[in-house]
């Protein structure tokens, strides 16, 4: 009997939906309709090492691979001198284990009975239900559980779990509020989830309860919900410090005795070696550091960007200066040397034994400075705070060379160490760039870092970037020492860049 094509559509319709049943899939097809709101993307692991998730970054990659037809394993690589580790997914459905295909779900893998996360099989997990708002990639959520980057959310009830809509940093379900910290739901510790609202859209990381007024996931402490104005127009934000227009907060608590109105940021300096904005804050009565009274506002006075005094302290940007004198003390050069009619300060160090009348810069950059004053010449690396007399050192003929080498009438130096055997007549420095600065000469010998080069030509030694050669061989900088490049051909060894 011949059948028509509409049984024949049917009967291949019908077919196509047991095969699907019977291998666990069902749960796996996408609702790819206009209507659907939430979608799962997903990829079968049908091929050895299918990668799931790289971050450049941190260099990781993860993957989800069977090397054969009976299990599934999760592997992660990191090239930070982890290298691999690998581990078996237990209890891994493998005709139906699917990897999700989502930039911020790395690593997170479902088959026909359970959700994966990093290998690990989730408790009470439902693939079937499974879904990943189209509106907000930064959760998912079955029928039991919420999920962020870090895992399940502990305590998250999945039914009204939802995010606000003007501000999905922020979400709530009926019993906790949450807050989305690098690229996870953290809880709120105390917020009340029926009265929490974001009043403002634009003041990004403010909302308030019945009960308190918080930033991102932290209370402002002493704030009136009632009073404390959240709106854009209004309250003004910068380095730690909230003022609105009754009260201040700094490191989110209340500043108290402040004068508001008269309340301003009046001085900001940025490090750029720390890494930190170094802010103080002023209302008419006082200078104000972090959460504490600096200063008063009357006697106060800066002197540089790094220098401060009032009636009774010296200030080095928000520290005391313990002994300083403020009526006689005064910048000397360059933000970092300071002097009062007993002392010598570097920053906010005392240099042991310098004398105040006669102190004087020689030569300054930001890794090496030199002074002196009438009986000694110092040096100090960078900002480690000792300055080294440089022993026997003669102040009155004292000399830069560069600013590794320097001499006087009796010896040469490098750094704050004499040069033994150097020739003063004949010592010059030699090198092709800046960076290059510790090869130096004279008319017997090649020095690197203050050491004799042995066995170095000085007549026709030159430098090449990192690498040196004379007549006799070629010389390469390893691990702060000179060594001979075996084998090099120091006649036509060449580094292209301009040398002498």
């Amino acid at each position: 009997m011949k059948l028509n094509k509409f049984w024949v559509a049917i009967i291949l319709f019908i077919s196509f939906f047991i095969i699907i049943i019977g291998s666990g899939g069902l749960f796996l097809l996408l609702k790819d309709n206009k209507n659907n709101k939430d979608e799962i993307r997903m990829d079968s692991v049908k091929l050895i090492k299918l990668r799931n998730g790289e971050d450049k970054n941190t260099t990781e990659c993860y993957y989800y691979y069977n090397k054969d037809d009976n299990f599934i394993y999760f592997a992660i690589y990191n090239s930070m001198g982890h290298g691999w580790k690998r581990s078996k997914v237990e209890d891994a459905h493998i005709k139906t284990f699917r990897i999700i295909k989502d930039r911020v779900f790395v690593a997170v893998a479902v088959d026909k009975n359970n959700v994966y996360y990093f290998g690990e099989k989730i408790e009470n997990s439902d693939p079937k239900t499974l879904r990943v708002p189209k509106d907000n990639k930064n959760y998912m959520k079955d029928k039991n559980n919420v999920y962020s980057e870090s895992g399940k959310l502990k305590g998250a009830d999945s039914k009204t779990f939802e995010t606000f809509k003007n501000n999905n940093n922020y979400a709530k379900d009926k019993n906790n509020v949450y807050f989305l910290y690098y690229g996870s739901y953290v809880k709120i510790k105390g917020a009340d989830s029926a009265t929490f609202e974001i009043p403002d859209e634009y003041l990004i990381g403010f909302a308030k309860d019945k009960n308190n007024i918080y930033y991102e996931d932290k209370k402002l402490e002493g704030a009136n919900p009632k009073t404390f104005c959240i709106d854009s127009a209004k309250l003004n934000i910068f380095d730690g410090y909230i003022i609105d227009n009754q009260t201040v907060y700094v490191d989110f608590k209340l500043l108290k005795g402040v004068d508001v109105k008269s309340f301003i940021k009046f001085r900001e300096t940025y490090f750029e070696d720390k890494n930190y904005t170094y802010t103080l804050f002023k209302d008419k009565n006082y200078i104000y550091y972090k959460n504490r009274i600096f200063s008063d506002t009357k006697s106060f006075k800066i002197l540089d960007e790094n220098y401060s005094k009032d009636k009774n302290y010296v200030y080095f940007e928000h520290e005391k200066i313990i002994g300083a004198d403020p009526l006689t003390f005064e910048v000397i050069y360059n933000e970092n040397y300071a002097k009062d009619k007993n002392y010598v300060y570097y920053k906010h160090e005392k240099i042991i034994g310098a004398d105040p009348v006669t102190f004087k810069t020689i030569y300054h950059s930001y890794i090496h400075n030199y002074t002196k004053d009438k009986n000694y010449v110092y040096y100090i690396y960078k900002d480690e705070y000792k300055h080294e007399k440089i022993i026997g050192a003669d102040p009155a003929t004292f000399e830069i060379i560069n600013y590794s080498y320097s001499k006087d009438k009796n010896y040469v130096y490098y750094r704050h160490e004499k040069v033994i055997g150097a020739d003063l007549v004949t010592f010059e420095s030699i090198y092709h760039v800046d960076y290059i600065k510790n090869y130096a000469r004279d008319k017997f010998f090649v020095y690197y870092a203050g050491k004799k080069v042995i066995g170095a030509d000085p007549t026709t030694f030159k430098t090449m970037n990192e690498y040196a050669k004379d007549k006799n061989f070629v010389y390469k900088i390893d691990s702060g020492e000179v060594s001979i490049v075996s084998g090099a051909d120091p006649k036509v060894f060449f580094q292209p860049s301009f040398y002498r």
